[in-house]
């Protein structure tokens, strides 16, 4: 009796295996080779002097200072200056619709303004008020704006600069020191690195339809609780936006979902090519992670039964991790 209970196991556990089963995942359990070409993943080399990295630590780097922004009060508004400002604008008097904000972040520079208004702010001390006489492009959306003279009243507070590089700095967003912080940053950039390589060398000739579904679904579920906020149903926030669900689904998936899932793709297939290992302890890392940065519980964050998007980032720390290990680093 022994012997037939061992053999019936062993007949299901290789039956999972041919399945995918055995995977013991929610994402990719497909085979990925039936979708992925792939090239050359291992032994990528990076050259940290090269203009290519150093332009992905750079970026790396700014975003993380741009979420420490410090307020200068003192000096000039200059071209490129990140400014925060109030403004009215008024035509004929009257302030028009839109016209107005408070504490508004804009770069000079941008031509985020009809013109005039940035270039305008320039040379005015901060902690000053002004008024900008302007006029809008014949052009204009909005006929009852178009080619009209406005005035816009503009408080310049200050603009926003990147802090210095300091222990309570690295300490505020969660390192011991600065040599922390840049282990880690160094760490991100790496992984970038050898991603945008190994990307270049692999290519996708199909999707499974499984994961299309999943991804399709979970979106339609955001769109539809936003319109319920509004107090519209999907269809008709499908028909305030001159969609139907169809033009809507296949936008999605082929400007969002697809090229989204092909990077997944491609490192859940040297995932399993590898033979590495998923922890349940990566996955939870991942969910008190998110549950910690958006000041939820993780039950709060389980609950929402997409934990699918979290085995998708752990599977993406570990492959990249592996990858790194296996670069030639220069």
């Amino acid at each position: 009796m022994k012997k037939l209970i061992s053999v019936l196991l062993l007949v299901s556990l290789i039956g999972a295996m041919l399945c995918g089963c055995g995977k013991n995942r929610e994402m990719y359990t497909e085979d990925l080779a039936k979708y992925v070409k792939a090239g050359e993943y291992l032994g990528i080399e990076i050259d940290t002097k090269s203009k290519e990295y150093t332009e992905i630590h750079k970026d790396f780097y700014d975003a993380d200072m741009a979420d420490n922004l410090v307020e200068v009060k003192e000096g000039t508004a200059a071209n490129g200056d990140l400014v925060v400002i109030d403004y009215v604008g008024k035509k004929d008097g009257v302030a028009f619709d839109g016209g107005t904000a408070s504490g508004y972040e804009l770069e000079l520079g941008s031509n985020s303004f009809i013109d005039g208004f940035e270039s305008g702010i320039v040379g005015h001390a901060f902690g000053t008020k002004f008024n900008l006489n302007l006029k809008f492009p014949e052009s204009y959306l909005n006929e009852d704006l178009a080619g009209k003279a406005v005035v816009f009243e503009v408080t310049l507070h200050s603009k926003k600069v990147a802090p210095e590089l300091d222990t309570a700095l690295a300490q505020k967003m969660g390192f011991a020191d600065v040599a922390d912080y840049e282990a880690d940053l160094k760490d991100r950039a790496l992984k970038q690195f050898c991603f945008v390589k190994v990307a270049g060398n692999f290519s996708v000739t199909d999707y499974p339809e499984d994961e299309i579904e999943i991804y399709y679904n979970s979106i339609k579920k955001y769109y539809t609780e936003l319109a319920s906020a509004y107090s519209m149903t999907f269809e008709q926030f499908l028909t305030a936006n001159n969609m139907t669900e169809e033009t809507f689904e296949t936008q999605l998936k082929e400007y969002s979902i697809k090229p989204s899932m092909k990077n997944e793709m491609y490192l859940y297939y040297i995932f399993d090519k590898e033979k590495l290992e998923l922890p349940k302890e990566e996955i939870e890392k991942q969910i008190a992670a998110a549950a910690e940065a958006e000041g939820k519980t993780v039950a709060e964050i389980k609950k929402s039964g997409e934990t699918y998007a979290f085995e998708v980032m752990a599977v993406k720390e570990i492959t990249l991790s592996y990858l790194v290990s296996k670069a030639v680093i220069k």
